[in-house]
């Protein structure tokens, strides 16, 4: 399934009747050309504040709705949508929306976006803030709407996303370059088209387009004023991982099921200020049980630790050779991460019992054979 689109790239004016019959005269370039949808620049019917109206007052409403008026008749003559650009004037003392009318191929207004991130300067001297997403479906494609500054909320983007939209019409009138690279972000990002519409003035910070799923453009219009005929083309090879891979993917993983059946337990991962060589652990217990800590140590040494165990089993003859042996196992004990007492049913002797108080006055972790596996 295909959708052709025009992204269009107008000279703007201060001047309704000359922006209306501009607006006009791509539409009939656009639907020669096959275009389902012609998508306008920010605030082109009337004429954007500061650039092109220095005050509300200066504005002929009455020129702007008679445009509106003629542009929806094209519109349904010819059989084209169109998204377009205008202030939105309210009732008296209020300041106008800045909006994008949304209008039929029946020749109806059927929609109209509010910009609900207005900047400082917007929402200070000239503009009423909207509230609400708006999304509009045509042969099968959802189209979000957007404008401006909005680019820097990825709420927003994100939202359509969630609505889902197929392709995201952000018309704008841009004060930076680095807006193509942020628009360009989200449809990557959120794997949809997106359309940037920009008036001709603006075209020396970038050109208005069509942005793919994968981010690269797709249609450019180029430096000077015109129109650009792009595709959304849910088929196009060049789209594949973009849209049947990507997309379907970023939704499990943003779901997150994925990432928790996964879940270890594991106390590695827990403690994140440790390094990522293995742990070590020292075996304590009495040297009786010399079979319990060969099978201890397998254990350990499997699950991924370093193992110190005795250095000897069996009785052990003479005093000094006792203390020299205490000694060593204490510094066998400050090397560790933790301790692990071998402890068959329970026992400890007076040396274990010794090494477990050393081991927590150091502070490391004590665990006991018996507590793992009861006998």
């Amino acid at each position: 399934m295909s959708l052709a689109m025009a992204t269009c790239q107008p000279t703007a004016s201060s001047d309704p009747r000359a922006n209306g019959a501009e607006v006009r005269r791509m539409l009939r370039v656009a639907a020669a050309a096959g275009a389902r949808l012609a998508h306008f620049p920010e605030g082109f019917l009337s004429g954007y504040a500061v650039a092109d109206v220095a005050a509300w007052e200066d504005v002929d409403w009455s020129a702007v709705r008679r445009e509106l008026e003629e542009v929806a008749a094209l519109a349904g003559e010819l059989g084209i949508w169109v998204v377009l650009g205008s202030a939105h004037p309210l009732t008296p003392p209020h300041w106008p929306h800045n909006s994008l009318y949304v209008i039929s191929d029946q020749g109806e207004l059927v929609d109209r976006y509010d910009k609900r991130k207005c900047s400082n300067t917007e929402l200070t001297r000239f503009y009423t803030p909207g509230f609400e997403p708006v999304v509009v479906d045509v042969d099968g494609f959802r189209f979000g709407l957007a404008l401006c500054i909005e680019v820097n909320f990825e709420d927003l983007f994100a939202e359509y996303r969630r609505l889902g939209v197929d392709c995201v019409l952000l018309s704008a009138y841009p004060v930076d370059s680095i807006f193509e690279t942020k628009a360009r972000a989200h449809a990557a990002i959120h794997n949809y088209w997106l359309s940037l519409s920009v008036p001709a003035q603006r075209t020396h910070l970038f050109h208005s387009g069509l942005i793919g799923p994968h981010g690269e453009v797709l249609a450019d219009v180029g430096s000077e004023a015109g129109l650009v005929i792009g595709t959304l083309d849910r088929g196009d090879p060049a789209l594949h991982v973009a849209l049947d891979l990507a997309k379907p993917w970023r939704a499990l993983a943003r779901a997150g099921d994925i990432y928790e059946e996964r879940r270890v337990d594991d106390e590695r991962s827990r403690l994140r200020t440790e390094s990522a060589e293995a742990r070590v652990i020292t075996l304590c217990g009495s040297t009786r049980f010399e079979a319990e800590f060969a099978e201890v140590n397998q254990r350990l040494t499997m699950d991924g630790y370093v193992v110190i165990s005795l250095g000897m089993f069996g009785t052990v003859d003479g005093s000094d050779l006792k203390e020299r042996l205490g000694a060593l196992h204490f510094q066998k004990i400050r090397m560790a991460d933790e301790v692990y007492v071998v402890d068959p049913g329970g026992y400890l002797g007076e040396s274990t019992r010794r090494e477990i108080a050393y081991a927590g006055s150091l502070g490391k972790p004590v665990r006991y054979l018996s507590r793992e596996r009861p006998a």
